[in-house]
């Protein structure tokens, strides 16, 4: 039998959860995204998750990777309840756009926080080609974890591709256990 061993993706709505699980797993992803309806601020995002996207990375013959995104609305926040147990980490994707970014950090590290002391997390900045300046946005970011007494690798993403998100999962999977850096 398989070793399982399971990562959160949390974060906002359209910071790139759903995407960047379908970019990774080995198999085809399950899904719970749903249509957005009523007033759509962004006219790019028609869906959304609404429960838990699934997927799973095979790490070796005796390891898999399972791989949980939480639904980025706080109405659902208890979905991130169920996707945090028996979980290793956290991969906190943050929209670069956004102007409360800080704010989203200080949320979903709250409430992820029994996690967190059980396990690590990673952030990932997404949409960074649409920041003006990105190293001030990484400092702001690293300096809000500092203040919230946490310590994270922070990198900027583009969750379409593999080996950038791989790159996330790393910087996790060292500050956890360096043995299972066998993500390719």
């Amino acid at each position: 039998m398989k070793e399982q061993r399971r990562l959160v993706f949390a974060g906002p709505v359209g910071s790139g959860k759903t995407t960047a699980i379908r970019a990774l797993s080995d198999e085809p992803i399950i899904s719970t995204e749903a249509l957005i309806s009523g007033n759509n601020k962004d006219a790019d995002k028609r869906h959304t998750t609404v429960a838990l996207d699934f997927g799973v990375i095979h790490l070796d013959d005796k390891t898999n990777l399972q791989l949980y995104g939480t639904p980025g609305h706080q109405h659902f926040d208890f979905m991130w309840d169920i996707a945090a147990r028996n979980s290793i980490g956290l991969l906190l994707l943050l929209d670069g756009r956004r102007s409360n970014l800080l704010e989203d950090l200080t949320v979903f590290t709250q409430a992820f926080r029994q996690l967190l002391q059980a396990g690590g997390f990673a952030v990932g900045i997404t949409h960074a080609d649409k920041v003006q300046n990105l190293e001030l946005l990484r400092g702001q970011i690293n300096h809000e974890i500092e203040r919230l007494q946490l310590v994270a690798p922070v990198l900027s993403i583009d969750p379409r591709q593999r080996k950038e998100v791989v790159k996330l999962i790393k910087a996790l999977l060292y500050t956890l256990d360096p043995s299972l850096i066998k993500v390719s």
